[in-house]
């Protein structure tokens, strides 16, 4: 055993035959025994942490995770392939094929909910890395991709497509955040002349779509 005081030198703890004795330790005989000890070897080895992800959706493209003393945060973007889906508006229901969507999350492990989802809609039926985005042409999504949500959407990190995603879908329409060379560059003003047309088009023709001038991976990091 060794001994360090701030006052004293090293000294080694010495034990034989039931006597405990102590000799003093140069510094370049410390030196050569914490060379040989397993408190350097473990010193030199690069720190390993392992994060454990909860399970991910499908199709997810990118994950980051972001620790703090009381909380993991996964921030992760995935796309959906575009389907049709009923929007509800006015009391009126449109039956709109929708675009492939491509989505980015902050969930919390803590809270088990959705802190942010951001969406935007790609042309592309296998959304990659580098496939272009555009604004949602519908209602109720700012500029920068930030749905307008009161509240976090309490799921699990495998349910934020159906819980987050879909959720947002579900929610009836209104115009907010809605309109031309705002959401989008079709030639209509009105929303229900907008869905009309879209549902009679089966989907959002691309030149009605405003570019966001990013990527989904720029998407992902902004």
């Amino acid at each position: 055993m060794l001994r360090l005081t701030p006052t004293h030198l090293p000294q080694l703890e010495l034990k034989a035959n039931g006597i405990t004795r102590y000799k003093t330790a140069g510094w370049h005989q410390l030196l050569k025994m914490l060379d040989r000890s397993m408190v350097v070897e473990q010193l030199e080895r690069p720190p390993v942490h392992k994060v454990a992800i909860p399970q991910l959706p499908e199709r997810v493209l990118f994950v980051d995770t972001e620790e703090t003393v009381d909380d993991l945060t996964v921030v992760m973007t995935g796309w959906v392939p575009g389907v049709e889906y009923p929007f509800v508006f006015r009391e009126r229901m449109y039956l709109v094929q929708m675009p492939t969507i491509v989505y980015r999350v902050r969930w919390s492990n803590r809270k088990k909910a959705i802190m942010e989802l951001s969406i935007a809609v790609s042309t592309d039926t296998k959304v990659t890395a580098e496939s272009s985005l555009f604004r949602w042409p519908f209602s109720n999504v700012y500029h920068d991709g930030r749905v307008c949500w009161t509240a976090q959407v309490a799921c699990e990190l495998r349910e934020v497509v159906e819980q987050g995603v879909f959720g947002f879908l579900q929610t009836p329409n209104n115009t907010h955040l809605y309109g031309l060379g705002a959401s989008h560059n079709a030639p209509y003003r009105e929303y229900d002349e907008f869905l009309r047309s879209v549902q009679d088009h089966q989907g959002v023709p691309s030149d009605w779509l405003i570019p966001i001038g990013k990527t989904v991976v720029e998407f992902h990091q902004s």
